[in-house]
């Protein structure tokens, strides 16, 4: 499928950089593609088309990496709306306290800008926090355990976009 494909595609560069303030930028940017990595974690952020964009997280969300998470949300947020996120977490084993207060807070403040947000987990943990933080939002995100049902929607909603 077309996630597998770009997963693929995506080379990371092994050397962070700092930006001036001390926190971490983006480590690789390819087109259209951004990549964070912490110590505990990876982030990316796609957006193939202005209505769409893809995440991928792999290891540990600790304060700082759901920060950028959050700061990169915002920035792509501040160009367009109506976008819908398509986030593969599968590879994420789970997040701090805080990091799940910024990414909650975060859709609760970008919820009129978001068309929709979809998420793929495997981790026990970050299934229950998107099911307790889904209260708060109203059920506003769908979650998923099996890839092809992920895969499914984010395929309609691509097709949808083009």
């Amino acid at each position: 499928m077309e996630l597998q494909r770009r997963e693929r595609e995506c080379c990371i560069d092994e050397r962070p950089e700092l930006r001036n303030d001390g926190r971490m930028a983006p480590v690789s940017t390819l087109q259209n593609s951004r990549v964070w990595r912490t110590p505990g974690g990876t982030f990316e952020l796609r957006q193939p088309s202005e209505s769409l964009a893809l995440t991928k997280v792999a290891g540990h969300i600790d304060e700082e990496l759901g920060r950028i998470i959050a700061e990169a949300h915002f920035a792509m947020l501040t160009k367009t709306a109506g976008v819908h996120t398509f986030h593969d977490w599968f590879e994420a084993s789970g997040y701090d306290s805080g990091a799940r207060k910024t990414l909650t807070n975060m859709v609760l403040q970008l919820r009129p800008k978001l068309g929709s947000v979809h998420i793929l987990v495997s981790s026990r943990i970050l299934s229950m926090g998107i099911s307790v933080a889904n209260v708060v939002l109203g059920g506003f995100i769908r979650s998923y355990s099996e890839r092809q049902k992920f895969e499914a929607a984010y395929e309609q909603q691509r097709t949808k976009a083009a």
